[in-house]
């Protein structure tokens, strides 16, 4: 069910739409990322999507661009675009950036870094704003309307309840400047796939995709946390997945590969917008 708190930015729906509804996550992570120590590489994580009838994924790691060249076909087998990106930290804060080389992000140290390259890749690339209000030194904050023309999209970060939502200054600073929002789950592990997730109307391309989410032809899917479940998400970020980094930095070994749990059904095309 859809209980997302806001409305799109855009209408999700135009006339001159040039494909279906795709069911679209641009931040996960996995095992691969240099800063978190979790249990699924990002085959694993492709599949679990897939599971869950996801057209477009991007795993987003922290200050590097994943490096596997079988990584595109090995979604596609599966009926899922897979879009390369980075969590990439500028003057300490983050941002969500795709369709870029590792090269590329290492040249980047300043705002007029990022812009200068923006200008230079033009639509090919994109530059999302995550949980840019949230309580944490590498939000944004004040940053991202200081630099707002480098964003093509503001994140509704999947961390809040009903009474508790520090994605309203986002929603309001999205209004404000006529910018998309996207909803995106932030996974670092499996369960937390498939609750918070964005329809976007265009073709299975990374450049359909693109450009439909700089139109605004979005429709965020967000479900509010129960306090009971925001307190499970930071136990389990605050104290399991810390001990694992810890124990990753005093043993050098990372955590034992899983496999992913069957995937939850309830989130699967029967909620597609254009067909409910």
């Amino acid at each position: 069910m859809n209980t997302e708190p806001f409305a799109p930015v855009h209408s999700p729906m135009v006339e001159d739409a040039d494909g279906p509804m795709l069911k679209v996550d641009l931040h996960m992570h996995s095992s691969e990322d240099p800063r978190d120590a979790l249990d699924y590489d990002a085959r694993e994580l492709i599949r679990h999507a897939a599971g869950l009838d996801f057209d477009v994924i991007a795993i987003t790691l922290h200050g590097k661009v994943i490096q596997d060249e079988g990584l595109a076909e090995f979604a596609a087998n599966r009926g899922v675009l897979f879009i390369p990106g980075i969590e990439k930290c500028i003057h300490r804060k983050e941002v969500l950036v795709f369709n870029v080389t590792q090269a590329e992000m290492d040249a980047v140290d300043t705002w007029e870094d990022l812009r200068a390259l923006k200008q230079r890749r033009g639509n090919d690339m994109l530059v999302v704003a995550p949980h840019p209000f949230f309580k944490k030194s590498q939000c944004l904050g004040r940053h991202l309307e200081e630099n707002i023309d480098i964003f093509d999209a503001i994140e509704y970060c999947h961390l809040y309840t009903r009474l508790w939502n520090l994605n309203r200054k986002a929603v309001r600073v999205a209004e404000s400047h006529r910018k998309p929002l996207l909803a995106t789950s932030d996974a670092h592990a499996l369960w937390m796939l498939g609750k918070n997730y964005t329809w976007v109307e265009a073709r299975p391309t990374m450049a359909s995709v693109f450009a439909a989410i700089r139109a605004g032809r979005v429709k965020p899917h967000s479900e509010p946390l129960s306090p009971w479940g925001v307190a499970y998400k930071l136990g389990w970020a605050l104290v399991f997945h810390e001990t694992r980094k810890l124990r990753r930095a005093l043993t050098g070994k990372s955590p034992t590969p899983v496999s992913s749990p069957a995937p939850d059904r309830r989130s699967s095309r029967k909620v597609n917008p254009t067909t409910a």
